[in-house]
């Protein structure tokens, strides 16, 4: 019965839910999980300010801690982007938290880094973290010299797309175009929406292991009185 419940439990916080945002293709919202800022939106003035990007054309992409694999990914992936975004005008900037910042990685790139003292900028913009909390959330602005908001982008998993998508809007924006909403974007509770049941499956086969694991040392906690009684 414990098994079951702790499967359940499991599957439950997996599954799918009615309440997951959808995309607004003439908003050019290319996010799917929860975002305070939304496409034609004015971008904070104070964050822009902290950021240097305030009256400019501008990409700004939170990521989670410099030199994490994934992270390296994204921040190559508008390295390699970079002198397209320079033609258009258009500073890139990636933010990270102080606490997860090193001096070695912001050295290896062009592309400006800067430190989010105390989240205090992840907060402002009302970021969700991922897997219940575990991890930043990982998301993409591109701002316009008007200060308002092109494109959101928040993908947890395919980190080089945000490169992708935010030089995609770029390009839109600079020629006067909107933004069409992106298929495939959203974070990981749009992945979990897509592909339930195999998460779910996952999820079983992890809270069985770590249910065996609980049993297996409560067993071995119960056994060495019973062996020490014994002698």
């Amino acid at each position: 019965l414990l098994a079951l419940a702790v499967m359940a439990s499991g599957a439950s916080a997996f599954a799918p839910s009615k309440s997951l945002p959808t995309c607004h293709s003439r908003r050019a919202c290319a996010v799917c999980s929860p975002s305070m800022l939304s496409p034609g939106e004015p971008f904070p003035a104070d964050v822009a300010t902290k950021l240097g990007v305030k009256g400019k054309s501008a990409v700004v992409y939170f990521y989670g801690s410099d030199g994490s694999p994934s992270c390296t990914k994204e921040a190559d992936a508008f390295a390699t982007a970079l002198p397209e975004f320079r033609k258009l005008n258009v500073d890139v900037v990636g933010v990270r938290s102080d606490k997860n910042a090193q001096a070695d990685f912001e050295q290896r790139y062009s592309q400006r880094l800067v430190q989010d003292t105390n989240d205090e900028m992840r907060q402002a913009l009302a970021i969700k973290a991922d897997l219940f909390g575990a991890l930043p959330g990982r998301e993409t602005y591109v701002i316009g010299k008007d200060g308002k908001v092109g494109l959101v982008f928040n993908n947890q998993l395919a980190a080089e797309q945000h490169a992708t998508e935010a030089l995609r809007a770029a390009r839109e924006l600079s020629a006067g175009r909107s933004v069409e909403a992106t298929a495939g974007g959203g974070g990981l509770g749009q992945l979990i929406a897509e592909n339930s049941a195999t998460l779910v499956l996952a999820q079983i086969v992890y809270f069985s292991a770590v249910l065996a694991w609980l049993l297996a040392t409560a067993d071995a906690v119960v056994d060495k009185p019973l062996n020490r009684e014994r002698r």
